[in-house]
């Protein structure tokens, strides 16, 4: 299974995604015990239905990054034998060290400190310049839309990843910028390399 995972909880159908991949379903493998249905191809785990939860419990649309839900997740895993989900976070805090224009285009090539090391990523925004703190999502990780973020080439530039904005996030707040990726400031700067959504909802429980 992926080391990262998508996970969405539709409360109408009271029923949590799970997705470790975005390859083609060809079996299906239902787990009454669980109330499970886990999705395969002919090699591995590529997503796993969840259904009849404690609705209370879980928030509406994309949970990848909420522990209870997360808590909740690796406890069906370990009834099922299954690899628990990867602590790694998926948005992580990191900073701008160049940016550069990519001639002909609108696009930029970025180097970014994702707290351990610099990996490059093309960004369209105009807001990203060198020296901004922002939010990266790092290749593997699952986006709010269900998309899952791979490596590729862009005007054949690499990029690793993508810089995000409120939107993409599903971010609604008055002390962010709406256009463009985030820009956070510099009090986040200590936080590079850490999870983003962890530390913003601790930040709002202060």
């Amino acid at each position: 299974m992926n080391k990262k995972a998508g996970i969405y909880y539709n409360k109408q159908f009271n029923t949590l995604l799970v997705k470790f991949s975005e390859k083609l379903v060809s079996e299906t493998i239902f787990k009454k015990s669980e109330n499970a249905a886990i999705l395969k191809t002919a090699e591995e785990i590529v997503g796993i239905n969840f259904f009849d939860l404690d609705a209370s419990k879980i928030p509406s649309g994309w949970v990848s990054h909420d522990p209870e839900t997360i808590k909740t997740v690796n406890q069906k895993l370990t009834s099922l034998k299954l690899p628990l989900l990867s602590p790694e976070p998926q948005m992580t805090v990191a900073k701008i060290v160049s940016a550069e224009p990519i001639e002909g285009t609108h696009l930029k090539k970025c180097q970014i400190n994702n707290g351990n090391h610099l990996l490059q990523v093309v960004c369209g925004a105009e807001n990203a310049a060198a020296g901004q703190i922002v939010v990266l999502a790092s290749i593997g990780s699952w986006m709010p839309s269900g998309q899952q973020i791979i490596a590729g080439k862009l005007k054949g530039i690499e990029s690793n990843g993508m810089l995000c904005s409120a939107r993409e996030l599903g971010i609604i707040d008055p002390g962010m910028n709406s256009v463009g990726i985030i820009v956070l400031d510099k009090n986040w700067e200590p936080r590079l390399g850490q999870d983003f959504m962890k530390v913003r909802l601790e930040n709002e429980k202060k």
